[in-house]
């Protein structure tokens, strides 16, 4: 639970670095993604690091222990990504008006 806890930290904090944000977003989809595939081998393995075997065939452990902390840590950080874009939308749709304007009056 630490772990999440600082990955959302470090997305609140570097929310206005655009590739920061996007480096991520883009390891936290990959960690998603690998979420089966590590359920399969826990399942298979657990006896090395524990006494139960909590990661079933449905994966409903890795899914709310894991998974989901990084859903939810993903879905921030495209908010923070998207509002970081439009704002430089803005700033190159305002240069452009500017520039626009200066060509007309020459």
């Amino acid at each position: 639970m630490a772990c999440h806890t600082g990955v959302f930290l470090t997305i609140v904090l570097c929310r206005r670095s655009f590739n920061l944000l996007f480096a991520i977003l883009t390891f936290l989809c990959l960690s998603i993604y690998l979420a089966e595939p590590l359920n399969s081998w826990a399942d298979k393995n657990f006896a090395l690091f524990s006494s139960q075997n909590y990661f079933t065939e449905d994966g409903i452990f890795i899914c709310v222990v894991f998974a989901a902390p990084l859903l939810l840590n993903a879905l921030l950080a495209l908010v923070f990504v998207t509002i970081e874009l439009s704002r430089m939308l803005i700033l190159v749709k305002r240069a452009e008006l500017r520039q626009n304007q200066i060509n007309k009056k020459l």
